[in-house]
């Protein structure tokens, strides 16, 4: 009876420990914790993921393209073993260099940089999450790669300083309020191949002077376009 009960035991221990390393991300993981200079990440056998920056981060950042030899695949968001976005509330640093191993970009990864002034996205992501640059307010201008194929709600909400945006054509959804509030906006080219002007996407662009409405797009949701005071013309199709 002893014997059985230590087994029992032994196999409980093991079902735990197994459960513990088992998630990361929703990804099978047996994961460990390594520091980087201000950046923490989890690193697994085949990739090395981007948890969190130091809330006192100043000026230039640049990520790592490895950690112990391991690429560094994804930049973390509010998702499970993760409480926030891997940089979010990160309001000293002005310039982030992510190298081109990175092809995950979770939601809210940099949310609330507001000094964040300059980033560049790697060629092989695919998709920008949820509320990914939400607050970002001195963001100018954002290059998306023609490896994009999905931008997240509210991705770019309350990017003050965003000028121009040029959404390639690899782009088959926007996201609800994805360019809200961004009061300096004046210039945006929509990607040929979206179906759907998603509500609040250009509200309160006070900025945004004209519109070309792609000829695949069957929904112009409800404001869309709310207080675009300076808008002038939509080429709806």
């Amino acid at each position: 009876m002893k014997t059985a009960k230590k087994f029992l035991a032994v196999l409980m221990c093991a079902a735990m420990l197994f459960g513990s390393v088992a998630m990361f991300g929703g990804i099978a993981s047996a994961a460990y914790e390594k520091q980087e200079g201000l950046l923490t990440f989890k690193v697994r056998e085949d990739e090395a993921v981007l948890v969190s920056c130091a809330q006192n981060a100043m000026g230039e950042i640049t990520v790592p393209a490895a950690v112990g030899g391991v690429p560094v695949k994804r930049i973390a968001g509010g998702e499970f073993m993760v409480s926030s976005g891997a940089f979010e509330g990160c309001k000293g640093i002005t310039k982030l260099n992510l190298p081109d191993s990175i092809i995950e970009i979770d939601n809210s990864a940099f949310k609330g940089c507001s000094k964040l002034a300059e980033i560049n996205i790697p060629a092989g992501v695919t998709e920008i999450g949820d509320d990914c640059f939400n607050g970002c307010e001195s963001l100018k201008s954002i290059d998306i790669p023609g490896s994009v194929k999905s931008i997240g709600n509210y991705a770019f909400d309350g990017c003050k300083e965003l000028r121009e945006v040029v959404i390639s054509d690899s782009v088959t959804e926007i996201g609800y309020g994805a360019f809200r509030c961004c009061e300096k906006l004046e210039s945006v080219t929509l990607s040929k191949n979206i179906t759907a002007i998603n509500s609040k996407l250009f509200s309160n662009c006070f900025s945004l002077g004209s519109v070309d409405i792609p000829a695949g797009v069957t929904v112009i949701e409800d404001n869309a376009f709310a207080n675009c005071t300076s808008l002038e013309s939509v080429n709806i199709p």
